[in-house]
């Protein structure tokens, strides 16, 4: 079994939690898999003081996957090679050290209304593959959005979104070739 620590700042520790939790849910098929093979893998989540703390007694084998982009965390990904970018979401690895991240404002990717309808048809295809309902619909989530013209505002109800859906993106087709590098 493989273990991995997942390391986040509190303001990203409900990224690292939901990613835990995807790790340890049930939802393999025979004939599909998703995500990782279930029991494969165990995980942690430390929050990045507890990862400072801690490193000099880490094996640089052990798996590592960073959630943000604060401090020592930004410290400690800023080598790591980009192997997936879509809608300013970011994901990589080098060796036993991934990082999930979300590029700030102009450089999220999402600008306008039109930008964010093609981000919510991906996002909704992830959530369909991994087998979640949707919480609302296009509409409602519009709405939410706070709009000038054509040009997103909300940057925070944004940065929420993409993080939910890089963490599933990143659980469906980055945490097995991650482990298996």
């Amino acid at each position: 079994m493989k273990n991995i620590i997942i390391v986040c700042d509190k303001a990203h520790e409900k990224y690292a939690n939901y990613f835990h939790q995807l790790i340890s849910v049930k939802d393999d098929k025979e004939e599909n898999l998703k995500g990782i093979k279930e029991r494969g893998v165990s995980s942690a989540v430390w929050l990045d003081k507890i990862y400072r703390d801690n490193k000099p007694k880490l094996p640089s084998s052990s798996l590592v996957v960073f959630i943000g982009e604060s401090g020592i965390i930004k410290k400690e990904t800023e080598n790591i090679p980009k192997k997936y970018y879509k809608f300013g979401m970011i994901y990589g690895w080098l060796g036993s050290k991934a990082v999930l991240k979300v590029s700030d404002g102009l450089h999220s990717g999402i600008y306008t209304i039109f930008d964010f309808k093609k981000f919510y048809d991906y996002a909704s295809e992830i959530q369909e593959e991994l087998g979640i309902e949707s919480q609302s619909n296009e509409n409602v989530i519009l709405s939410r959005l706070d709009v000038f013209g054509e040009t997103v505002k909300n940057y925070v109800f944004l940065r929420n979104s993409q993080y939910n859906c890089l963490v599933n993106v990143f659980y469906l087709y980055g945490l097995t070739k991650f482990i298996e590098d």
